[in-house]
């Protein structure tokens, strides 16, 4: 073989082998405005038509990226990866045996995409998560944008019924999540940077702000206040350098933000006629409202963990055996609803070690005190670096968020989370060829994992524009496609029953019931075609 065509072969090896990172910087910056911006517009469809299309985009985004990353995901990976992945694993093992193994494998890839994501950011260079950083950074303005333009009335109703305004995101609570999320990293870059992007930063800043304020969601607002008051400690005690009248226009920016909603009140349907001051009020308030709802879910959720403390009850599968342990007075348990309780339960840590067992639970909070050891580490030795600050104040917002909703199990804040703690918590090994401590080829078995993952979600995603279609064929095939729906499958044995078809509906109502034995539609259907064949 000539010289030449060999030094051609062995460029075309290391081009596959080893991709050059703008590319996959590209691939995650587009992943992420995919992510936020996918939302199916049919109003019939409420949250699902923001959450399905959102988790098939992050699924879709962790495989092709993980296709254009060999040589980053072939690296040594430290401990706080090899928890993820432990966590991750245990997961898969607990939708096997889950009641309803459709929703619990979906769950499961949702957050496979995530530790893929996170694990890929890690291992680009310093360039590489800058870039990545300020596309992030972008994303968390937009979401600002559509919240402040849904709730003026500047680009129309988005969020179904009752969650306005929540923007792209479609829901006020989880589009004040992602908000948060990326609240200290976008603070710290507007402190940062200089002319012309300090503008709008700055102006992000002020979005962000308002929107949160907007939101009126009290884990965000409690969470706010947290990542604030550690804030001023850290700086205070490492003084890092800041421009001190690049610190004064933040702050300003940050009043201006939360002072317009007080001042412009939106044209939002609220049942107060101060809004903001009784959300203020009701902070800490746990003697009613959602603030009871919650002690009584986390109770139940508790009893849950108990009865299935090794592998839990399957990823996403916390709603079909929540009926079980409800009180008789439980607000969150709504008998005569087609989906009896909310699809995530109102804490990741709780819901995590129901859905998944305590094993990776514990897995998780160790990759957590990975984390933070490692940035305290930073923030020690580099005197008080700002991305340092950053990344604990990132990690402790998902830390307090996690504490009163689903963050981490919704697609649009893994993703964002997944992306800023892969920039900010520095990564023991970056760059070390080989040495795989936890599969002997990891690459190829995230691309067969994620792929799989990838295929389930295109199904949900085509089930879902399907399943309200006039056409009883299409709302079959969704059915099939989509054979962990319970709603879906309600609504067609229903229909198969008024249309004197039991022989149709009794099969598909049983098949519910075995996902989820306390759906009272469902058990209304089959004893009603049982006592007709008699």
């Amino acid at each position: 073989m000539s010289p030449g065509l060999k030094g051609t072969l062995a460029a075309m090896h290391r081009s596959v082998a080893e991709p050059r990172l703008p590319r996959v910087e590209g691939v995650l910056g587009i992943g992420l405005l995919t992510t936020l911006l996918a939302f199916i517009p049919n109003p019939h469809l409420g949250p699902e038509g923001f959450a399905v299309p959102k988790e098939a985009a992050l699924v879709t985004l962790a495989f092709v990226v993980t296709l254009a990353s060999r040589s980053l995901i072939a690296r040594r990976f430290d401990r706080l990866e090899v928890a993820l992945v432990c966590s991750t694993v245990l997961g898969f093992l607990a939708a096997v045996a889950a009641r309803n193994p459709w929703v619990a494998f979906r769950a499961a890839g949702v957050t496979l995409a995530g530790v893929a994501v996170f694990v890929i950011v890690r291992g680009l260079d310093d360039r590489g998560r800058e870039r990545v950083m300020g596309m992030t950074l972008v994303s968390v303005v937009l979401i600002a944008a559509s919240v402040i333009g849904e709730a003026y009335s500047v680009i129309g109703r988005l969020a179904p019924p009752g969650r306005a305004p929540g923007g792209i995101i479609g829901h006020r609570n989880y589009a004040a999540h992602a908000l948060v999320i990326g609240f200290p990293a976008l603070s710290m870059t507007a402190m940062k940077s200089k002319s012309p992007t300090a503008f709008f930063w700055c102006m992000g800043l002020t979005l962000t702000t308002s929107a949160i304020v907007l939101s009126r969601c009290r884990a965000a607002w409690i969470a706010v206040l947290v990542i604030g008051a550690l804030s001023l400690v850290l700086v205070a005690w490492k003084r890092p350098r800041f421009d001190s009248r690049r610190i004064l226009i933040c702050a300003i920016c940050v009043v201006a933000g939360a002072a317009l909603p007080l001042l412009v009140r939106p044209p939002l349907v609220w049942t107060s006629e101060s809004p903001f001051v009784e959300t203020s009020r009701g902070l800490f308030n746990h003697d009613e409202g959602s603030g009871r709802g919650r002690l009584i879910q986390y109770a139940a959720t508790l009893k849950m963990i108990a009865d299935h403390p090794f592998l839990g009850v399957g990823p996403e599968n916390w709603a079909n055996a929540y009926p079980q342990y409800a009180s008789a007075n439980d607000p969150n348990f709504r008998s005569l609803d087609l989906q009896s309780v909310n699809r995530l339960p109102n804490s990741d840590w709780l819901g995590f070690a129901a859905e998944r067992g305590v094993i990776a639970l514990a897995c998780l909070v160790f990759a957590a005190c990975a984390g933070a050891r490692r940035l305290w580490r930073t923030l020690k030795d580099q005197g008080g670096t700002p991305p340092a600050i950053t990344g604990i104040t990132t990690l402790v917002t998902v830390v307090v968020l996690g504490t009163f909703d689903a963050v981490i199990l919704r697609p649009e804040s893994l993703l964002l989370a997944a992306v800023l703690l892969g920039i900010l918590v520095p990564a023991a090994g970056r760059n070390v060829p080989g040495g795989a401590v936890v599969l002997p080829n990891r690459w190829a078995i995230l691309v067969i994992a994620t792929s799989l993952v990838f295929v389930l979600q295109v199904a949900r995603v085509v089930a879902l524009a399907l399943v309200r279609s006039p056409d009883i064929g299409h709302r079959e095939l969704a059915w099939r496609l989509d054979r962990g729906n319970t709603v879906t499958g309600t609504r067609l044995a229903q229909y198969w029953m008024v249309h004197s078809r039991c022989d149709l509906a009794l099969p598909i109502a049983e098949t519910v019931l075995q996902r989820e034995p306390f759906l009272a539609h469902a058990r209304t259907v089959v004893e009603v075609c049982r006592s007709s064949q008699h």
